[in-house]
């Protein structure tokens, strides 16, 4: 088995089912004396693909309504995820992604802070690679983290997608148990067991 610090550039790997048990943020987790948990979901900018279609009229009034900016990014047309939960929380997705564009995305994040990228991008083969390299090129002052996505079982794409993590300079992760597991090269039950201990 590997260590994460030998897999990634992050010194923690945060993996979860739930956000119950979330380490209380350090100095390093803070803007302006405000932890990053507290600063709601309105103290942003998101950069992201977006048509004149239904969806982006949709995604364009949500996100103004919590305040956020959005800088979109020209698209034929937006992307779709559809989330369903059955009774017991159980969720399955439905997608229909759109490719980012590394270049647009990366001139849209110039000169921020902190940098939040979903991991989607960065496991798609088409992209994947420029978006780490534009990531791992921001400032030097810029954080970098990346969150969500799903890997299926495939060695290969799982390798690509740790080199491409190294590359993009992230400093935190946060991904489900699953995606950990596999970008750490655990089972799922020993990596639960690790971090009960």
């Amino acid at each position: 088995t590997h260590r994460p610090t030998e897999i990634v550039a992050a010194p923690k790997v945060y993996a979860f089912d739930t956000f119950q048990g979330m380490p209380e943020p350090a100095e390093v987790d803070r803007h302006n004396g405000t932890p990053a948990n507290d600063t709601g979901f309105g103290a942003g900018m998101l950069a992201a693909p977006v048509a004149d279609d239904v969806a982006g009229s949709i995604l364009r009034s949500s996100l103004a309504a919590e305040k956020v900016h959005l800088h979109a990014l020209a698209a034929a047309r937006s992307a779709t995820v559809l989330a369903l939960l059955d009774p017991s929380g159980e969720r399955a997705m439905l997608s229909d992604r759109v490719t980012l564009d590394p270049d647009a995305a990366t001139r849209a994040c110039a000169g921020a802070d902190w940098v939040h990228c979903s991991a989607y991008p960065l496991a798609d083969d088409a992209t994947g690679d420029a978006l780490a390299s534009s990531l791992g090129g921001l400032a030097a002052s810029a954080r970098v983290s990346v969150a969500g996505g799903s890997l299926p079982p495939d060695p290969a794409l799982v390798a690509r997608v740790r080199a491409r993590l190294r590359t993009s300079g992230a400093s935190l992760l946060i991904f489900g148990r699953d995606a950990a597991s596999a970008l750490l090269g655990t089972r799922g039950e020993s990596l639960a067991a690790g971090a009960a201990a």
